[in-house]
């Protein structure tokens, strides 16, 4: 059985009291309700040494116009965050590079549909033989998952880009 992981991620949760009434962009919802992609970034932002919490990540994007009007993250705008350090880039979903990623020591945000039906982000942090292993943003518990016990696929990644 083969395992690599990242360590010293900080697991934030998007329903944490400390931030989950903000509001999310121009939406007007709330991080407890749609918060998954703010807190990814904020744990996996943390985990390259510039740790923020999910209310700084949401704050700090509000004031840099970093969410559209339906409240969602603009990813150019990840980069204002650690003055241009750390951005994020879609790239086209391959297995191969979610693996570099993680060999690199770079977690990766991934969206996957719960129930089939509810886009969600989480944070993959490794793998253990052909399974990823992320940390999401909705589980109390607060350990890492089989991405396969949320969701049958992963729809779209966004990796972290180091300078």
């Amino acid at each position: 059985m083969q395992m690599a992981s990242i360590g010293s991620i900080p697991f934030y949760l998007q329903g944490d009291p400390d931030w989950a009434s903000l509001a999310i962009g121009g939406s007007g919802e709330s991080m407890a309700a749609v918060g998954c992609t703010v807190t990814c970034i904020s744990m996996g932002l943390s985990g390259l040494g510039y740790g923020m919490t999910p209310a700084e990540v949401c704050e700090d994007l509000k004031t840099n116009g970093g969410f559209t009007n339906n409240g969602y993250v603009i990813w150019k705008k990840i980069g204002l965050l650690t003055n241009g350090a750390v951005e994020m880039e879609p790239i086209k979903l391959s297995h191969e590079r979610i693996d570099r990623e993680l060999g690199a020591g770079r977690p990766v945000v991934a969206k996957v549909m719960l129930g089939g039906t509810i886009q969600h982000w989480l944070l993959i942090v490794g793998k253990q033989d052909l399974e990823y292993l992320a940390m999401d943003p909705l589980n109390p518990s607060r350990q890492h998952v089989p991405v396969s016990k949320l969701s049958n696929m992963i729809y779209a990644i966004r990796v972290f880009r180091t300078r």
